[in-house]
């Protein structure tokens, strides 16, 4: 046998609304629950609910539930089973009148219901009102941001340029340096080489003394000092500064 036919249909639960326990004759839909009494009203039952300062401040109100629902634990205390009617402002918990009197609560700041929810609500709006402010300093601050950021673009790309010429610019210096002190060798060693070619004594002597001062030259060349830092390597820094990069 298919399975199919075995499989049975679960019956679409409809949403029932919670009727007024005061309204006797017809079924009214309930405004409000009263956790105190325990009873749904409709809004015309709960005009003495809201109009009444007693109950007003000591019959907390709730969204309508359902009968059986005001025993569970979101409304009644799980330790002692009463009616959660205040609220611990320290603790920031619901708590019942045996809480408020007997256990850790009894030194705490307590409110009712109502009082709670008027003084947190309050609370709450002046929060708002300051993560507004905090939120404009949080736009300045990115201002700020964008600010230093295109700064430090512009000074980086203003860095790389001035060190790239200063490189050019030393680069430049060493090697002519280097090419200098090479080239008053090459020149010796040419001079000696036409010399020697000289067969002629006369010739040779009268071309001996510019070859002997080529030499001297060759021979003075120091490949160790005189390739200090040039000066403007030592200027980067306060270039850059000055600028203000």
């Amino acid at each position: 046998m298919s399975t199919a036919g075995k499989i049975k249909e679960e019956p679409t639960q409809e949403f029932q609304p919670v009727l007024c326990d005061m309204c006797l004759d017809a079924q009214v839909p309930a405004m409000k629950t009263c956790l105190k009494c325990e009873i749904s009203m409709c809004a015309q039952h709960l005009q003495a609910h809201l109009t009444t300062p007693v109950l007003l401040q000591t019959h907390p109100l709730t969204k309508p539930t359902a009968p059986g629902g005001l025993s569970s634990g979101a409304v009644r205390c799980p330790e002692h089973g009463k009616l959660l009617e205040y609220y611990c402002l320290d603790d920031r918990t619901c708590v019942c009148v045996s809480c408020s009197i007997e256990d850790q609560h009894r030194l705490h700041n307590m409110k009712t219901l109502p009082s709670a929810h008027k003084v947190l609500v309050e609370k709450l709006r002046e929060e708002m009102i300051e993560l507004a402010e905090r939120e404009k300093q949080g736009e300045a601050l990115k201002s700020w941001e964008t600010k230093q950021t295109n700064a430090l673009e512009v000074s980086t790309e203003y860095l790389v340029k001035r060190v790239a010429a200063l490189r050019d610019i030393a680069l430049t210096k060493v090697q002519r340096s280097v090419t200098a002190r090479l080239g008053a060798i090459q020149t010796a060693r040419q001079n000696i080489e036409a010399a020697l070619s000289e067969e002629d004594a006369h010739m040779f002597l009268q071309k001996f003394a510019g070859v002997h001062e080529a030499v001297e030259k060759a021979r003075a060349v120091d490949f160790i000092h005189g390739l200090e830092e040039e000066a403007e390597r030592t200027e980067v820094v306060p270039d850059l500064l000055k600028n203000g990069h």
